[in-house]
């Protein structure tokens, strides 16, 4: 009895040590996305590209630098752009984070946005020395006509 108790005490313990970090892992991936939210906001290239995984590989921009490419054409182009995030859903397995959420972006060259859009985006995420980095993004129109 001794035995089963101190299995099942382990067995918990070791359960609960496993959710705290995928959950503190969750929470700095999440607290990334914002960063790099706010980065674009506020026209900071390279407060948004910290985040990015040297190997990174997308959709539409291929590797990193076109990536980078792809935002300072952006920034450029938008005097203000505006993102807001919803509906995030992160699954961590073995090292790799997928996440999955809505972003409503808006932009122009005045207050009043000219255009927008809502994307349903995923993302996968790899922790390198300790750090969540983006290594993969994809983005479609969440709203077709």
């Amino acid at each position: 009895m001794k035995n089963l108790f101190t299995s099942l005490l382990i067995f918990t313990f070791s359960f609960l040590l496993m959710s705290c970090g995928d959950s503190e892992d969750k929470k700095t991936i999440s607290s990334n996305i914002q960063n790099m939210r706010e980065a674009i906001q506020n026209h900071n290239k390279n407060d948004f590209m910290k985040y990015v995984a040297p190997r990174y590989s997308g959709q539409s921009h291929g590797n990193r630098a076109s990536l980078e490419r792809f935002v300072i054409n952006q920034l450029k182009s938008n005097k203000n752009i505006y993102i807001y995030i919803a509906d995030t859903s992160i699954e961590i397995s073995d090292g790799i984070a997928n996440v999955v959420f809505y972003a409503g972006t808006a932009g122009g060259p005045d207050q009043v946005p000219e255009r927008g859009q809502l994307f349903k985006v995923q993302t996968t995420w790899r922790a390198y020395g300790g750090h969540w980095q983006l290594t993969n993004a994809r983005w479609r129109p969440a709203l077709i006509k």
